[in-house]
């Protein structure tokens, strides 16, 4: 259990955003008023409140009369925050579908704060460990993702890990570049779609899927970001 309250692991879910996130390894204090009132709406004199909790827990270390950072205790502990929300952002849209992002952000935003951290190893394992949330926002990876844990079977994978001549459905794509995307989609590559491994070469070489009656030939990196929800290993594309 935290010793933190919600409030202030919200503080603390910020300052990663505003640090790690942009490759930073301070924030100012003005950045972090702005953030918080236009995101959370909290107000100035609320801010300085909860930072002066981190400071005393140790959370944060102050760099100048501008500029602070988070301690490794505070590192750590952003850390688990961040990748418990950005699990649970991806377990609402891809498992149940949800579209609406303010929804969502708030279903998310609760169990971040209430869900055990062995609960938030089966969702990333049974989502497949992914590595970036719905808006593309890095997922810091955890213990589960660097055994592959199989405790709890993934029904998320990509094509590329399926088995030659196994079908599955494709759930969605995490590409975020926008040319490979309207590429991949005229080539019928949809969420709702079968698509079946045909062949693959070794040494990280291409890949060819098959969808309907028309086969690919698609590079690794690419293949790999069409993320597919596994079924039954049965080949329905003849």
């Amino acid at each position: 259990m935290s010793e933190l309250r919600p409030d202030l692991e919200e503080l603390l879910e910020t300052i990663w955003m505003l640090t790690v996130d942009e490759n930073e390894k301070t924030a100012s204090f003005e950045d972090l008023y702005k953030n918080l009132y236009e995101i959370k709406d909290f107000s100035e004199e609320q801010t300085k409140s909860l930072l002066e909790d981190l400071i005393s827990l140790k959370y944060i270390n102050i760099k100048s009369d501008t500029r602070f950072s988070l301690s490794q205790k505070g590192y750590d502990r952003a850390r688990q925050i961040i990748r418990s929300h950005r699990l649970y952002e991806r377990l609402f849209s891809d498992v149940l579908r949800i579209e609406d992002d303010d929804q969502i952000e708030r279903g998310a935003c609760v169990l971040e704060h209430v869900l055990a951290e062995d609960i938030e190893e089966s969702v990333c394992t049974l989502l497949g460990h992914p590595s970036q949330c719905p808006h593309g926002r890095p997922i810091p990876p955890g213990l589960c993702c660097e055994r592959r844990d199989l405790t709890i079977a993934s029904i998320f994978s990509s094509v590329t890990e399926l088995d030659i001549g196994e079908s599955a459905t494709i759930a969605y794509i995490s590409s975020n570049d926008n040319r490979q995307m309207d590429k991949l989609l005229a080539f019928g590559i949809l969420p709702g779609n079968l698509v079946k491994l045909h062949q693959k070469m070794p040494l990280n070489g291409p890949v060819v899927i098959q969808i309907d009656q028309t086969q690919l030939a698609l590079e690794r990196d690419v293949a790999d970001q069409i993320c597919v929800r596994r079924g039954k290993k049965v080949s329905s594309i003849t």
